[in-house]
This record gives structure tokens, sequence and C-alpha cells, in this order.
């Protein structure tokens, strides 16, 4: 492999969580937990290796896990849907905080919305404490709406506290995917703010596109990585033109464009990139494999890493 070739899997190493169990692929979760146990030996360097699970489904999962002819080990990330108030319960009744059980059921991180409270910095508050009832060296990461409403005062927040942020890129409707414009804002914005954030929703291959049945038009998870490429190294433009060539990264569908500018990406500025933008949840583990491989992006001859 080349030095070149070297640069371009560090940028997408790791990038793409498993959201099988979420919509609209929706598996069941023993297709979903059989389809994770065959990526963890595939091991495409392009995967996290990290499986997000509703927390109201972890005893479902844990269950699953014990009656898999293949027993593996499953790092999930807790993807909060009950109250905050429950959450310690409802981990630490299943799994017993992060510690892996005999299922290889182990909680290694922590996703939830922003809860709602008299202020931003009190349910941004109210967020870390939750964490800290499950175990306070867990990792956790704070969903902000982006589409609409104020996203600013949230992402400050977050930043004051260390907190990674998320942010929904599509869904189910118009209304949930976030303007370019809007969205190139949010990455200039963390990448001053040289605060972490994951995307979710929507991006559900390489490069913008129209989806043939909902007419909806997707965000690539390409162009949101060029994006924040272009967003972390351009200190030299004006505010403007700096938004501006943001911009253009997200709204670009020529996808030997967006595959250049990821080969030519130095070291440095790959990391730092990544430092950023942590990477997203898919609900194909396939699909970004593929287009990533189409392209020329990954080495068929590469042995897999561990995760």
């Amino acid at each position: 492999m080349s030095a070149n070739d070297a640069r371009h899997l560090s940028v997408l190493d790791a990038l793409v969580d498993d959201a099988g169990l979420f919509p609209p692929t929706q598996l069941s979760m023993s297709d979903a937990v059989a389809r994770h146990g065959r990526d963890s030996v595939e091991c495409s360097p392009v995967l996290t290796g990290r499986f997000l699970c509703p927390a109201t489904r972890l005893a479902e999962l844990v269950e699953t896990a014990a009656d898999s002819a293949e027993p593996q080990r499953i790092p999930v990330v807790v993807v909060v849907d009950c109250g905050v108030d429950e959450l310690a319960a409802v981990v630490g009744a299943v799994v017993g905080g992060r510690r892996a059980g005999s299922t290889g059921v182990e909680v290694v991180g922590l996703e939830m919305r922003l809860p709602a409270a008299d202020s931003v910095e009190a349910g941004v508050a109210a967020a870390a404490a939750a964490r800290d009832s499950v175990d306070p060296s867990l990792p956790l990461v704070v969903e902000i709406p982006l589409a609409s409403g104020d996203w600013r005062t949230p992402l400050s927040a977050l930043a004051e506290s260390g907190i990674p942020a998320k942010v929904r890129c599509g869904g189910a409707s118009a209304e949930l995917f976030p303007h370019t414009r809007r969205l190139a804002e949010l990455v200039v914005s963390a990448s001053d703010l040289a605060h972490p954030f994951k995307a979710t929703a929507g991006l559900h291959h390489a490069v913008r596109y129209v989806d043939g049945q909902t007419g909806l038009q997707h965000h690539g998870f390409l162009n949101l990585l060029v994006a924040v490429l272009r967003a972390t190294s351009g200190g030299a433009l004006t505010a403007e033109a700096r938004l501006d060539r943001v911009e253009a990264a997200l709204l670009e569908e020529d996808a030997e464009l967006l595959a250049d500018e990821v080969r030519s990406a130095s070291t440095e500025s790959a990391r730092v990139a990544r430092q950023v933008f942590l990477g997203y949840g898919s609900c194909s583990t396939s699909a970004p494999v593929e287009d990533l491989g189409a392209l020329g992006l990954l080495d068929p001859d590469e042995p897999p890493s561990p995760h």
C-alpha cells in the first residue's frame, strides 16, 4: 500500500456505526446481531464495530446474543429512548453498567437527545448527570436540532462541557433534512470550536442523491467528510468564502472529484478533520463499504483491521 493509500484509509477509518435496528432498514434483533457478527469477522476498516441499540431493547439484545450460535463481543452504544431518570436502572438491570457479561454485550457509549429543561445549559447538565448515573467514564454524545430551530446555542453549550454533538441529516420526511447552507454553517462552527460531532440518518450513500421512491434529496457521507476537510483547512479564506466552499462540497455530485479530494488530504488534514467529524450511524453496513470500494478508496488487498 502506498503512502497516499495510507492517508485516505486513515481519514475513512472507523467511520460507520452499525444502526441496523433503525429505519429504514430496521432489521429484526436476530438479523441485526447476525449481520454484526459477519461484519466483525470481515473487519472492514470503515466500520467501527459499535452496535447502536435503543435502551428499551437492551434486554432483547442480551437475550438474542445469549442464544446466538456464534458468541461474539458486541460493543453497544445505547441510544436513550427512555427517561433520563430511568437510564441507570434500564442499563444496569440488563448489562450491569458497561461490563461485558457472558453474552459479550458491553456498553461503550451513550447517545441521547438534549433533555428538555429551563435552559440549554440545564439540559446539557441533565444529559451529563444521566450518563454519570450509569458510568461517568462512558463517552456521551448529545443530539441537537439542526433542520430547524436554534442549533448554535446547544453546540456552544456542549463545547463548553466537552460533550460531542450529534446532528440529524435526514429522516422519513423532507423537513428532517437540513438545508446544505445550514449543514455547512454547523460544519464550520464545529471546526472553529474544534468540537467533535457525529451524524445520523439520511446518509445512505457516499454522494448526495435523490431517492427514487421518496423523491427526497439525501446528503452524502463523503460530501460531509470533504466539507469537514475543507472547513478545517480553509483558514486563509474570508469567512464567507470559506462557508461557500464548504457548502459547495455538500452540493457536489461528482463522485470522482470528492474521491480525489479525500485521496489528496494530508495525514495532518485527515487527523484534524476526523477529530471534528467522528463518523455517522448507518442502517446499512454494506452500502458505505461498497460505495467507497467502487470509488477506489479502499484497497481490496489490505488485510482486515481489528476494531
